[in-house]
């Protein structure tokens, strides 16, 4: 009986069948692999966002010449002040736009160093609670991205064009980022608490002092 109950126990959680075969990342251990993941997003998400205020900054400096150019370029047309003004209306519609969607950017990649951040701190410093955060804040985020996977698929049913490629990949890395960071976590929770037995510590003699 108790074989049979295990089994249906393994049958109904798929998931931690998943989890029993990752023991190693690549070719390093599941804590080095953690580590290694959250090294990524703190350096990464750091270099990124001084790439995007570096963009948001040049967007912001050259925004003048090109509204100018773009005036000039009107009035070279022979069009009339009217739609000249229009044209001048519609280049700062995109500018912002595109600098509401560079900050958007900047957000994300930010939040992904204080992700690293966060995982790391639970690494080094040995508290699990930061590393299960970590774990269910990314699984949030590909549930999100699983959405718009989906509403990708949809769009690309009416015809309109939509880069499923890239969405699929992202989707993929950042499971298989959960993968090594929750075996981590359940690797770490089998282990035994350290405990004081006697004036030994995890069977290590403890010096006493007066």
């Amino acid at each position: 009986t108790e074989p049979l109950c295990s089994a249906v126990r393994w049958i109904q959680h798929p998931y931690r069948v998943l989890m029993a075969l990752i023991k190693r990342c690549c070719c390093c251990s599941l804590e080095t692999g953690t580590k290694i993941i959250g090294y990524l997003q703190v350096i990464g998400g750091l270099l990124l966002a001084i790439l995007v205020i570096i963009q948001i900054s040049a967007l912001v400096y050259l925004r003048d010449d090109i509204l100018t150019l773009a005036r000039e370029a009107a009035r070279n047309n022979n069009v009339t002040e009217v739609e000249m003004d229009e044209e001048v209306a519609k280049q700062k519609l995109d500018f912002a736009y595109d600098i509401l969607a560079f900050i958007m950017v900047l957000g994300y990649v930010l939040f992904s160093a204080i992700m690293g951040s966060l995982l790391l701190t639970g690494v080094y410093k040995h508290k699990l609670g930061f590393v299960k955060w970590w774990i269910r804040i990314k699984t949030g985020l590909i549930l999100m991205g699983a959405g718009w996977l989906l509403i990708q698929l949809l769009i690309l049913l009416y015809g309109i064009d939509s880069d499923l490629k890239s969405s699929i990949i992202s989707l993929v890395y950042d499971a298989c980022l959960i993968l090594v960071v929750d075996s981590y976590y359940d690797e770490e929770s089998e282990k035994p608490s350290p405990e004081f037995v006697g004036d030994h510590y995890n069977g290590v003699p403890v010096p006493a002092y007066c």
